[in-house]
């Protein structure tokens, strides 16, 4: 019994009642102006958390402290001796500071999380109907070496769905940010401000590929996963595929995705390869991606003349910080007009034309 004594003595019981008293005033007052403010559910839940957290906080310090007219103080002990000197020494300022700490961090943590909450609250709530964020799909081949085909894939369906104008489709660059997160689905589309996600796998064996899709939702459950087995020859059917059927599961009725004109894909997959190897080089811009790029288009262009993108790839390739413009000026408008003849909504084709126009008013205007 002396143990329970001793807590009375020290007044831990009556710290506990008070934080107890005070907790639950707190907590009631929250749950009565937090909806007001438009403060999601889950704020309350982690202001509940903060203060069962602080409540051993609380016990410690009743027990080992007493607040004195003279300010904090070290509990007596049991038998005070004539010669009781109860001031704080550097020790108990040690273990004030921890205490502190403690309760900061707690009491920072809490209101984190409730900024998190209210930041992801304000974000669904302006999320567009119909929103899609298509993610990096991973590549699962044994070879890493061959990401770019994944990617490409991956950025063909982006476009795919681009396509159709029932949807939003977020840009390449906000979503590839997001490239091997460690964030979950459902915080990634508070971030990103969508209401799906689109992500998933490639695999290619030898001359077959294996594409697997999942569609998620804002909430973090999964709408639809499907995979798709094809000879590789038959990728672009794929593409199409996934992007109608993500279309009717976001949609209520099919949307029809528009169809691409002949120049945008190719039955050359060796051609389609190359043009994705060039894409991947312009996009990573590692030392010596130009040659390798415009080498990779050529070879692309060279195993299929009437596909489109290779053009525009090396239109943007060459027009990108190029110090002797007069020089290939010609071949860049040459292949950018290449490329949208042959696919004229190709919007590579328009965007490295409109460059090249531009940078030779600025050349104009500066001479």
């Amino acid at each position: 019994m002396g143990f329970w004594r001793e807590l009375r003595r020290r007044r831990v019981y009556r710290m506990a009642g008070f934080y107890v008293v005070g907790a639950w005033f707190i907590i009631q007052v929250a749950d009565v102006f937090f909806p007001a403010w438009g403060l999601p559910e889950t704020a309350l839940r982690f202001l509940i958390v903060a203060t069962i957290l602080g409540f051993p906080l609380a016990l410690v310090f009743s027990w080992t402290f007493d607040i004195s007219t003279s300010g904090i103080v070290k509990t007596e002990p049991a038998d005070p001796g004539e010669n009781l000197d109860n001031s704080l020494k550097r020790t108990d300022y040690v273990v004030l500071a921890a205490l502190l700490a403690i309760g900061a961090a707690i009491v920072f943590g809490s209101l984190q999380k409730i900024v998190e909450e209210v930041d992801d609250a304000v974000a669904a709530a302006e999320k567009i109907d119909n929103s899609v964020a298509v993610l990096p799909f991973v590549n699962l081949d044994t070879n890493p070496d061959t990401g770019y085909f994944s990617d490409g894939v991956t950025e063909e369906i982006l476009h795919r769905l681009s396509s159709l104008k029932a949807l939003h489709i977020l840009s390449r660059t906000s979503s590839f940010a997001f490239r091997n997160s460690d964030e979950g689905p459902a915080r990634i589309s508070a971030m990103l401000g969508v209401r799906y996600l689109l992500h998933g796998s490639v695999r290619r064996d030898n001359n077959f590929v294996r594409v697997t899709a999942r569609l998620i939702d804002d909430t973090g459950f999964q709408v639809w996963s499907e995979t798709f087995d094809r000879k590789l020859e038959g990728i672009f059917a794929i593409q199409s595929e996934i992007a109608n059927t993500v279309a009717s599961r976001i949609e209520r009725q099919i949307v029809p995705p528009a169809e691409l004109p002949a120049g945008r894909t190719t039955t050359n997959m060796e051609a389609y390869d190359a043009y994705l190897v060039g894409r991947a080089f312009v996009n990573a811009r590692t030392p010596g991606w130009d040659g390798k790029a415009i080498a990779a288009f050529e070879e692309a262009i060279h195993l299929d003349e009437n596909y489109a993108p290779p053009y525009a790839g090396m239109a943007v390739a060459l027009s990108i910080n190029n110090a002797d413009w007069d020089a290939v000026r010609e071949s860049i408008v040459r292949a950018a007009e290449t490329a949208i003849e042959l696919d004229p909504e190709l919007a590579e084709g328009h965007a490295a034309l409109g460059l090249t126009l531009l940078d030779h008013a600025i050349l104009l205007g500066d001479t």
